[in-house]
């Protein structure tokens, strides 16, 4: 069967450029002339959606759509905190790596783990790459997230979340008077808690983690767009849920395009997080 893919074209947004992607269009508004973001959801356990946006970021870049690329977890210019975390400019690195005969598939195999930022930086090491992070704002919500995670903290919350399922349930037709199985009963139950504990998780990282940052990445775009001169479209890569935020944010501003993709096979709930490290830049 041939490869079926979303064709992401943005000629109403004023780029004659009509480019299939692996991934889906989730949202999108707006049109010429107002300035064009691309919000690239990540779940940052799911490699190969990674692996997606790279080579859809590399694609808008190469196609001149793209002049800056705005990431989360950092601050400043990658060409700055690039160096300052692998011992070495992107730019040097990649030309060691063309030296071997890297592709830029090669390189993506070899780097996702590394993230988003780090190997874009490496891939198209011309293109302005910024961290939109305020480092108040991001260490202020990494402690939130710590505090939540103390084991008193998630033992609270896990019977909580137990108990309102458990209620929910026993009040769902059937359930009592043997109208149904134990087993199905137990499969119920268990997919009661896992939604409630996805819908927490999404509503925490909305309203504990990702507001406060989202204000600051809106900001910090600005600034970066005028200092560098950029008038060509925005990627902005960040966490899904933290995405739900800033889309928000940039309808209320107004005067900004947007659309937003998501990787093909997006996990529907989220997987294990990964510790929260500290903020480059």
């Amino acid at each position: 069967m041939a490869d079926q893919r979303e064709v992401l074209d943005l000629r109403r947004y004023g780029y004659d450029v009509a480019v299939p992607i692996e991934g889906t269009i989730v949202e999108q508004y707006g049109k010429e002339p107002s300035p064009l973001i691309l919000l690239f959801d990540e779940d940052h356990n799911f490699f190969d959606g990674i692996r997606q946006s790279l080579c859809t970021a590399c694609a808008l870049i190469d196609l001149g759509v793209v002049d800056i690329v705005g990431v989360e977890g950092y601050s400043g210019d990658a060409r700055d905190w690039f160096p300052k975390r692998c011992g070495i400019s992107a730019a040097d690195l990649r030309a060691q790596l063309d030296a071997t005969g890297s592709t830029d598939s090669d390189i993506i195999a070899w780097g996702v783990r590394c993230g988003f930022a780090q190997v874009l930086a490496v891939l198209r090491p011309e293109t302005l790459i910024v961290g939109l992070e305020d480092p108040t704002a991001y260490q202020e919500a990494i402690e939130r997230k710590r505090e939540s995670e103390r084991p008193e903290s998630t033992r609270r919350e896990t019977d909580r979340l137990i108990e309102e399922a458990i209620a929910e349930v026993a009040e769902e037709p059937g359930s009592g008077g043997g109208g149904t199985d134990l087993g199905s009963w137990m499969e119920l139950l268990k997919r009661r808690i896992a939604e409630k504990a996805c819908s927490q998780v999404t509503d925490f990282a909305r309203n504990q983690l990702d507001g406060p940052r989202s204000s600051h990445f809106v900001s910090n775009l600005r600034l970066y767009r005028k200092k560098h001169g950029c008038g060509k479209a925005t990627i902005i890569n960040a966490g899904a849920a933290h995405h739900d935020t800033l889309s928000g944010i940039l309808r209320q501003e107004q005067g900004w395009s947007l659309v937003r993709i998501r990787p093909a096979g997006f996990p529907t709930l989220p997987g294990p997080a990964r510790p929260p490290r500290e903020m480059t830049g």
